[in-house]
């Protein structure tokens, strides 16, 4: 299973009606109400593992090393969320009797690394957070438009190995087929777009609110709601020394492996188009064998590619990836920006495609930005408290009608339309 990192930062809107100040994007609190940043707990757990044939082999003790590392880091999920009853730890992140185990890794240490025989010990002190969870769950039938770009490479050269230069644009292309398979969503692909020029430190383009201007310029762009972005971090195939292996003999063992161990790190962002504020940040990561010869190219996502040890971990991390991105996304409300109006009826962005049929109502929220005592700046709305009754829809907009005259309540193009 793949090991992920969070960081999930929610989108601050204020002054929601009578509400008050509401924080619609509910992953950013647990089930107590606190952040996930304040709850964050350290958390040791031992994992053990059989190195298969005694580690004279680097990459059987690779393979060894993470799995010991894995069932550390699941155990620990359990001590988390108080789960724990001596019961077998599966791959999925679940208990035995089927209970998830509410937490995501933000960081690991290694506390202690011995090998006694043919077994391995590692001790880790495992940094956890509580998952993303949707307290308000999907309140609505509607399916949201979101863009998925394409994924930057921070080291190119990496890719030479296998010929992989393409995952750039395969990786989320696959991505998006996957989410496209899930009919929760409306999905757009543009994969040869990318946001950041300063692929190292990204998305480090962002202000120091936390916002994305280049997000809300591809969102307005595309009419989507939601931007999904990312960098593929590592690529590199490694080597791990086997205990007690001078540097010589490590290096030999290595040249003679043909089952070479290979990393693949990504870390995706998931944007709201509206305010280009970070809904979710997370690194997913994993390794396998490259078990193909050095000068075979197959391409990212093609069928000897998939079929490797290195393919089907890669497959196996972006379910991850896709599992998070349906997460993220069916926590938020649905909303559609205004884009013309005649007299009572406003014309939007979102149509049949989205779900909608004539006789919907969605209430009408007024934007404005703001900034803080502090300088931060945001996206405030107001809600007006009347809602719009959908009276035409077309596949990809949609028409309806007010109580009142727009002009009384301020309402402009632009505003939004909300459905809980």
């Amino acid at each position: 299973m793949a090991h992920s990192i969070t960081l999930n930062k929610a989108v601050f809107w204020r002054k929601l009606g009578g509400l008050g100040y509401l924080l619609l994007w509910c992953g950013f609190f647990g089930a107590t109400g606190h952040s996930p940043l304040a709850s964050a707990r350290w958390v040791e757990a031992t994992g053990y593992t059989i190195v298969a044939g005694g580690g004279e082999s680097p990459s059987d003790y690779s393979a060894a090393r993470f799995e010991a590392q894995r069932q550390a880091v699941d155990k620990a999920r359990e001590l988390f969320s108080g789960q724990s009853d001596g019961s077998a730890y599966l791959r999925t992140g679940a208990t035995a009797d089927g209970k998830e185990v509410q937490a995501a890794v933000r960081d690991i240490r290694v506390l202690e690394e011995k090998v006694e025989g043919n077994l391995l010990s590692l001790r880790l002190s495992v940094d956890l957070v509580p998952r993303l969870a949707c307290a308000l769950q999907s309140t609505n039938r509607f399916r949201k438009k979101t863009a998925v770009l394409g994924f930057s490479l921070q080291v190119p050269s990496q890719a030479a190995l296998g010929g992989l230069a393409d995952v750039s644009q395969r990786f989320p292309a696959m991505l998006a087929q996957q989410l496209k398979g899930l009919d929760k969503h409306l999905i757009y692909g543009a994969y040869h777009h990318q946001l950041y020029s300063d692929v190292v430190n990204a998305p480090a383009v962002q202000s120091s609110q936390g916002t994305l201007t280049k997000a809300v310029q591809v969102a307005k762009e595309m009419g989507v709601q939601f931007v999904v972005s990312g960098v593929i971090r590592d690529l590199s195939p490694f080597a791990t020394p086997s205990p007690g292996n001078s540097a010589w003999a490590t290096m030999k063992s290595w040249v003679a492996d043909p089952e070479q161990r290979r990393r693949f790190r990504v870390e995706v962002f998931i944007h709201d188009g509206f305010s280009g504020e970070i809904l979710t940040q997370q690194i997913f990561e994993t390794v396998g064998n490259w078990n193909l010869a050095v000068n075979e190219v197959t391409g990212f996502g093609s069928g000897a590619f998939l079929a490797s040890d290195y393919g089907k971990q890669v497959s196996a991390l972006l379910d991850e990836v896709t599992q998070l991105t349906n997460d993220t996304l069916s926590c938020q409300p649905f909303m559609a920006r205004i884009n013309r109006m005649q007299g009572k009826t406003l014309h939007f962005d979102a149509g049949a495609l989205s779900g909608l049929r004539p006789g919907d109502e969605l209430a009408v929220y007024r934007t404005y930005q703001f900034s803080d005592s502090d300088g931060a700046k945001g996206t405030e709305l107001t809600n007006v408290k009347t809602a719009l009754k959908v009276t035409q829809v077309h596949p990809d907009f949609a028409t309806g009608v007010l109580p009142v005259d727009p002009g009384r309540l301020n309402i402009q193009t632009d505003d939004l339309l909300i459905g809980w």
